[in-house]
């Protein structure tokens, strides 16, 4: 077996479970609307919609610290196996659920799980690729969080609730069982025993010693603002309540169809960015992805705040979603990973990742509970245009605070 094919199919091994996280995700949008009818399980008011998201995010951040010391302590393998236990005890409680208080606790813990999964898959990519792989497998784990994210909103309108909870819990279950044929991190590398070595050593850097480097505030701040400019850019907010903005903006097509377009979208333009990264530098396809992104946001603001759009241009929410999934994913999606990748060594890619990852989950919450505030009270085609403004002073930021790594 050829180096390659043993990375990639441990990759693929490691990070097959992440598709059940990306159900979680992307759960809240398709389930909504049948919580909101006749057909809910359990009793269920409009004002709670925004906790079922919220409760996933704190899951997440609480996560945080719990990924940070099981990776250090046990490596990546055995929290990854942890993390689809609190999966599958997340899914088997939204499937029998009778209360919205246990889906509360649910999201919770799938939360956390999806960040004790990540990072140990993370980790255990560094350990067995050399650099001009590992951001491709890298990527690996935003595609299978975004193929979960199709999965669910084609299974959700679909089927019940408890079998769709189900086949969330097939999915780490399959992992489960192929795991003790994931190898173990070899050191074939030259170049990953030099950097990786002193990882599996406790040896990594600390925060004080990290500011204590040249640029290293700065470069932070860099990858914490592009992280959190992601959600600035609403991703979060549209993956999460899809349909109900594809419903607002009388959509010609029905919602469903829609949504799996989109994300499918999502997955297909992941690889495409990848590979467009060493052609063009995450900086020249940052700023094109921003103001594209830009651009569809305030087209969609403006088209919300049609009145008459009920009565013609049906198409243009369904044109504006696949061109917001191609614009953004293409540079924005994947802007965090590359670009920590070009500005920072190995060894201060953690330490930077976890803040940069953090801050991104508080604005994340942030947008979230905001999200049905501004449209509800300044209208609903206000978040949009936030959005975009947003979205364009990242443009700017590109412009002249990121350092263009191709020159």
């Amino acid at each position: 077996m050829t180096k390659a094919i043993y990375q990639a199919l441990a990759t693929v091994s490691v990070t097959f479970g992440i598709i059940s996280d990306g159900m979680h995700y992307g759960w809240s949008s398709p389930v909504l609307p049948i919580l909101l009818s006749d057909k809910s399980p359990f009793e269920f008011h409009p004002r709670q919609i925004v906790w079922i998201e919220v409760w996933l995010l704190l899951g997440v951040l609480a996560g945080v610290p719990i990924a940070d010391v099981a990776v250090k302590r046990y490596g990546g393998r055995k929290p990854i196996l942890a993390a689809n236990g609190l999966s599958v005890t997340a899914w088997i409680v939204i499937a029998l659920a009778g209360t919205i208080k246990l889906v509360y606790l649910a999201r919770f813990l799938a939360g956390l799980a999806a960040r004790v999964a990540s990072v140990g898959a993370s980790l255990y990519i560094a350990e067995i690729s050399d650099k001009r792989s590992r951001q491709w497998l890298n990527s690996v784990i935003n595609v299978m969080m975004l193929l979960g994210v199709v999965i669910v909103y084609i299974l959700v309108p679909l089927l019940p609730i408890l079998t769709s909870s189900l086949i969330g819990v097939a999915f780490l279950l399959l992992q489960m069982v192929s795991f003790p044929c994931t190898p173990e991190p070899t050191r074939d590398s030259a170049e990953a025993q030099v950097l990786e070595e002193p990882l599996r050593e406790g040896e990594r850097i600390t925060f004080g010693e990290f500011i204590k480097e040249e640029n290293s505030l700065k470069t932070l701040l860099i990858v914490m603002c592009v992280s959190c400019w992601q959600q600035l850019a609403g991703f979060g907010v549209v993956v999460m309540n899809l349909h109900a903005i594809l419903t607002d903006a009388h959509c010609e097509m029905n919602t469903d169809t829609v949504a799996v377009i989109f994300a499918t979208f999502l997955v297909v333009a992941t690889p495409l960015g990848v590979g467009l990264v060493p052609k063009l530098g995450s900086k020249a396809l940052l700023l094109i992805s921003s103001c594209g992104t830009g651009i569809v946001l305030l087209v969609f603001g403006v088209h919300l705040d049609n009145e008459r759009q009920e009565e013609f241009n049906s198409w243009i929410p369904i044109v504006l979603v696949v061109l917001y999934a191609l614009v953004f994913q293409l540079g924005l999606g994947l802007a965090p990973m590359t670009i920590a990748e070009e500005l920072l060594p190995r060894n201060t890619q953690e330490i930077v990742k976890t803040i940069s990852d953090s801050a991104s989950v508080v604005v994340s919450i942030v947008m979230v509970v905001l999200y049905p505030l501004v449209s509800t009270f300044l209208g609903i085609g206000v978040p949009w245009y936030i959005f975009s403004v947003f979205t364009f002073l990242l443009y700017l930021f590109t412009l002249f605070r990121i350092p263009d790594t191709t020159k």
